[in-house]
This record gives C-alpha cells, structure tokens and sequence, in this order.
C-alpha cells in the first residue's frame, strides 16, 4: 500500500469527535500555533477546530551491513569504485510527527517525516547509486488538507521536497455514527484491551493484514454517545509487530488533543507558493 493511499485510509477509519467530561469538558477556546517548518502565512481569521499531535516510528529502509557486503561484492567484481558513506541515524528509525486540526467543514495535516536515505538522484547503475551514497537523515514535510463542499469531498496531497499537489475527489460520506461504529468493528473486530492516550479513554482492538501481519489500533469508542462526530472512532495510536517478533515495524501514538482549539485559518490553505490547482484523480 502507498504511502497516500495508507494515508487517507486512516483518515477515513479516525474520524474525529470532541471528549466531554474529565480535562475534556467544554470551556474557553486554546490557541494553538501553526505547526513549525511549513511556513505557514496567516489570515488573521481565527478558526474552531480539534487539535491533535501525534508522534511515531516506522522501520528504518536502509540496512548497513547489508549495503556494506553488496558495494563489497561490487567493487571486487569490478561493478564500482564508489564506497557508500553512512552519517549518524543508520542505527535509528524513522521519526514521524503529525499535527492536525479539523472541524465539520474541513481538515489539515501537516506530516514531518525524519527519513534517514541517499542524498543523491536514484539515477545510473544501481550499484553506482547503492554504493556512492551519502545516507543520512532528511526532513521530509507533506500537508493534507480536506474540504466538504455540496456533498462531495475534495483533498488535496500537497509534496513540499517536489513541489507537487494532487487532487483526490469523492462523495462525502455522513458521518452516521452506526456506520462508523460498523466499519470500526468489520476493520478491526478482535478487542485486546483498553488504555488511555492524551487522556482520553480507548479500545484497542487487532486488525489482521494478513496471514501474519496485525496492526492494533486504540480507539475513540464514546458508548454513551455524550461526543460529537470530531473525535468519535478517532484512532489514537497504532502499531504493527516486525513478522520476526523482534521489536515494531512501526507505531503511531496521540501526545496531545484539545478538542477546543483557535488556530489562524492559515492552516487550511495550500502551502506558500503553491495552489489547490493539481492533478485529479
């Protein structure tokens, strides 16, 4: 599965809904300030939106000894003269950081991701390329922002390394809280557990992938039904076991929610110097 398509596959499963009771009951609006590293421009216009933070790790693609024993094999057979280098984060996974804002109009998410590669053009002759390498880490920033209009669902996968945006339109969807309880139970039906995560209180339950494969989710299930559809069946973490049983392949988790937020309406607008002008699909 692609990374924009495991993306917005998330976004469909966590729809999101506001906690009332404990630290989450209803009082005056938290400012909250655009996330860093996208400079955002501001309008001035405030909007009302759930706030939420969220950290993670995914397993780190480039493997050392491996790539050192093919660039060995390499060179002895006459393939290449280049020896890879390796800066500091080869032992280490992959950092991610998500922060989101979303109300009943619209969404944005904002994606760091620390990823730790080649710094140069996947061009030439694999082994030129796997072996004349720099691998260190690299910041990549997305934005994914989500807007409702006249039934139909419009979101827009804005790439800040490439410059690109894509355009993905749908049918919205109402957000019935039977239907979502239904997709919720048919996705992941085994309950393992319960915890609590940025002090809201959730099951955990497994989905299986495959024959081997589980991710477990923690979920938002409010069954007095006293919270509103922007935090309802939001998934407030995830992880997926290595098939070795050594460690996680990666892991999602909530740091921080306000369900009462005031954010500039900046950050529902297309990154600085691009547009919602893309390809559709």
């Amino acid at each position: 599965m692609t990374a924009t398509l495991r993306c917005l596959r998330l976004l469909a499963f966590g729809v999101a809904a506001a906690w009332v009771g404990g630290s989450f009951a209803a009082g005056a609006p938290v400012a909250i300030d655009e996330p860093p590293h996208f400079a955002i421009e501001r309008t001035g216009t405030m909007e009302q939106v759930v706030y939420s933070e969220n950290v993670g790790e995914l397993q780190n693609p480039v493997d050392k000894p491996t790539i050192e024993a093919i660039c060995g094999a390499a060179r002895a057979n006459g393939l290449t003269d280049k020896q890879p280098r390796f800066e500091a984060g080869h032992d280490r996974p992959v950092a991610t950081r998500n922060f989101r804002f979303s109300n009943s109009r619209q969404s944005a998410n904002y994606i760091l991701r620390h990823a730790y590669e080649c710094d140069r053009p996947s061009t030439g002759p694999s082994s030129e390329v796997l072996c004349g390498c720099t691998y260190r880490i690299r910041i990549h920033r997305s934005v994914h922002i989500e807007r409702l209009n006249h039934g139909r669902r419009e979101t827009f996968l804005f790439d800040l390394d490439q410059r690109t945006v894509t355009r993905v339109e749908s049918t919205a969807r109402s957000r019935d809280p039977r239907q979502a309880d239904a997709m919720v139970k048919a996705l992941a039906p085994e309950v393992i557990g319960q915890d609590t995560i940025a002090g809201l209180p959730c099951v955990v339950r497994r989905q299986r992938l495959a024959d081997k494969v589980v991710m477990d989710r923690c979920i938002v299930e409010d069954e007095s039904k006293l919270a509103d559809a922007e935090l309802q069946y939001r998934t407030l973490s995830e992880q997926t076991p290595r098939q070795d049983g050594n460690g996680l392949q990666s892991w999602s988790r909530a740091v921080r929610i306000v369900p009462h937020a005031l954010v500039d309406g900046g950050v529902f607008n297309p990154p600085v110097g691009m547009s919602f002008e893309g390809s559709a699909r």
